[in-house]
């Protein structure tokens, strides 16, 4: 089975992006959204007007601005990079997560698949956090690159200064 990430996270954070699993890509490169045609670094670059030129930067990125990343799945089966291509999964343990970080106010899941699973395993809805379903960065999604960039600001500018 293939293993997702640990989270890109501190105590501050106010918002979290939920993903379903690494692709392939992303998986080789041992990076959050390695594909060169995912959309995700590129519109967190535009919406905060910084140039990241490597994955720390990146990282750093998100944690300066109080943002959280992660999976709905710790581990899974999978052929290719495909959402609809899941075979086994096995979630992230995520309400321990969000009853940790007093401070968020957001989940935004990058994608349907992220949303189902999230409900399916999860199912952990809070009072006073906001649970959103965002287009999927993915090339495969095929969602123009500045529709999606206005989706992402318009939710995310709810939550954190853009």
């Amino acid at each position: 089975m293939d293993k997702g990430f640990p989270p890109i996270e501190n105590q501050d954070c106010k918002v979290l992006f939920l993903g379903t699993g690494p692709s392939v890509k992303s998986l080789e490169a041992q990076e959050y959204y390695a594909h060169k045609m995912n959309a995700f670094w590129p519109i967190m670059q535009q919406l905060f007007h910084v140039e990241t030129n490597n994955y720390e930067e990146k990282k750093q990125l998100l944690l300066e601005h109080h943002i959280a990343l992660w999976d709905t799945l710790k581990c899974f089966e999978r052929e290719g990079s495909l959402d609809s291509s899941y075979k086994v999964v096995v979630p992230n343990d995520l309400k321990p997560f969000i009853i940790g970080h007093g401070s968020l106010r957001a989940v935004f899941f990058t994608g349907k698949k992220a949303s189902v699973f999230y409900k399916r395993f999860v199912n952990y809805y809070p009072r006073g956090v906001v649970f959103c379903e965002l287009p999927s960065p993915s090339s495969a999604n095929t969602l123009p690159f500045l529709d999606k960039l206005g989706i992402y600001h318009q939710e995310l500018q709810k939550f954190i200064e853009l």
